[in-house]
């Protein structure tokens, strides 16, 4: 729902050293409560929140030359404004605006921006799509699966930042690409191209921001792509004074950014150790801060499911939940890290069980809890044991179970809903599990994550998953009695946060309440 400001006065005026946001807080204080909606009818749609009804819709001209086939006789279905919009207030150099960012997923290779300040005023900022970047062998635009981030940049200016999404023109040659455009008018700040295997198709997914010391921009963005590669891409200047690592302003030009670890991913993802089953990456990764206060432990999980040949599932290998120690993140020159699969803790499906909830019996699985070595020890027969980088979960590979949504964080838990492709086609689409996992181990959280009753043969072992279907991925979202709910499309289960808060782990404003 978009209505007034939606960061805190203080810490915006701050950030840009001065008082605009104070003004474009009153500026906007009456403003209406809106919904904005992409719909498959070609529109995206603005509704009053307060009454429901339309008060606003506007077209992306890449979807006009497909909009007669809505009438058509012979009509198959197409995908149109397929994204969920992103809203964000940003600093133009004099004023505050609030623009909303839109995709169309699989209904187009393009991304729109609106002004959306005050009502009834909205208006086009720019339209970027497959032809906006001419330079042959340049990574192109593909289907707009990325979800964009609003963020503010090292250079000073506000940025839209995502991922080059899926079947670009020339996605075969195993490139991937992070874009930058200037939020204000949608020119391409940067193009940080990275390499994977050529000949096989690749494509950038939803990138995760990473905001180290908590002042307001974005210092890293990690995005897995199509070949398993976690990358990590440095939005700052990283030949630092290593007493001062980051500065706000006037600090960085866009040539300084780059991909991270001299241009080598993070980490690989793949089902063996010698790394030829690699696992797809389509969702973006979460943040969390690693338990020694040093580097992001980045978390994600693996599979597609955007393509015709996605539907039933690969069950040759598993696919997986990953937590990888990120070291080096104190804006100094990155070396490759070098992770391995075989450096990482595993966690397993350890047995299932069934649980009550909500009024209703209904699976639950249990995770192993194996300790995490983060730092070299040695064992009781004198044996050296190597430190480990981090800890993977395979998911039920029988079942082609994968994650593809992106990931929610509460407290010291990460909840996230994986999915098991239906094969019968007279069933529903998917059938979805609801994890909980602690992110510093990959295993179960320490207390009861979900509410539920325990049946005789569960005793006090907590329950990491349950079955909760609804395709989409979840939602965290708090109640009036300050209680937490996990909702899905079909269903809402009530959840626990872990007593203990974990700090910003994200480049995320917070907004204020009104």
């Amino acid at each position: 729902v978009v209505t007034g400001a939606r960061y805190l006065e203080q810490f915006s005026n701050g950030l840009e050293n001065n008082t605009a946001y104070t003004r474009f807080k009153q500026s906007i204080a009456e403003r209406k409560p809106r919904v904005y909606v992409g719909g498959n009818d070609g529109m995206l749609h603005g509704f009053n929140a307060s009454t429901g009804v339309e008060e606003f819709a506007f077209i992306p001209s890449s979807v006009f030359p497909k909009l007669n086939q809505l009438t058509g006789t012979n009509y198959g279905h197409q995908f149109y404004v397929d994204g969920t919009p992103t809203v964000a207030d940003v600093y133009d150099g004099t004023n505050w605006r609030t623009i909303l960012v839109g995709t169309l997923k699989a209904g187009g290779k393009s991304i729109f921006a609106l002004d959306i300040t005050y009502t009834g005023q909205e208006k086009l900022l720019w339209q970027f799509d497959e032809n906006s970047i001419t330079t042959d062998g340049a990574v192109k635009m593909g289907y707009s699966f990325s979800q964009p981030t609003i963020a503010r940049l090292h250079t000073g200016k506000w940025g839209v930042v995502f991922g080059n999404g899926y079947d670009s023109t020339g996605n075969t040659n195993g490139k991937a690409a992070l874009f930058i455009l200037d939020a204000i008018d949608g020119t391409l700040v940067r193009s940080l191209e990275v390499q994977g295997t050529s000949g096989v198709a690749n494509g950038l997914s939803t990138p995760k921001l990473g905001d180290f010391n908590a002042d307001g921009t974005a210092d890293y963005a990690y995005a897995g792509d199509l070949q398993g590669n976690m990358w990590r891409f440095d939005l700052l200047r990283t030949n630092r004074d290593a007493n001062a690592p980051f500065k706000v302003t006037n600090d960085v030009s866009a040539d300084n950014f780059r991909v991270g670890f001299r241009g080598e991913p993070l980490f690989r993802a793949s089902a063996d150790n010698a790394g030829r089953q690699r696992q797809a990456i389509t969702s973006a990764p979460s943040l969390v801060v690693h338990p020694t206060g040093t580097g992001y432990l980045v978390v994600f999980g693996t599979g597609r499911f955007y393509a015709d040949g996605d539907k039933e599932g690969d069950k040759s290998m598993s696919q997986s939940v990953y937590g990888i120690w990120d070291k080096q993140t104190l804006g100094e020159i990155a070396n490759n890290p070098s992770i391995s699969r075989s450096s990482l803790q595993e966690q397993t499906i350890t047995s299932t069980t069934t649980v009550s909830a909500n009024g209703s019996r209904i699976q639950g699985r249990i995770l192993s809890n194996n300790p995490v070595r983060w730092q070299q020890t040695t064992n009781s027969s004198g044996s050296t044991l190597s430190a480990q980088n981090g800890w993977f979960l395979n998911l039920v590979r029988s079942d082609g179970e994968m994650v593809v949504e992106n990931m929610s964080q509460l407290g010291r838990t990460i909840f996230f809903q994986s999915l098991i492709p239906n094969s019968d086609p007279c069933g529903d689409g998917a059938n979805n599990w609801t994890y909980a996992i602690n992110p510093h181990s990959g295993g179960r959280t320490t207390q009861k994550a979900f509410d539920y009753a325990p049946t005789s043969d569960v005793g006090t072992t907590i329950v990491s998953a349950v079955r909760q279907d609804g395709e989409g991925g979840g939602t965290v979202s708090q109640n009036s009695d300050s209680s937490y709910q996990y909702c899905t499309g079909q269903s809402c289960i009530n959840i626990y946060p872990d007593p203990t808060s974990i700090g910003r782990q994200s480049w995320r404003r917070i907004e204020e309440q009104q």
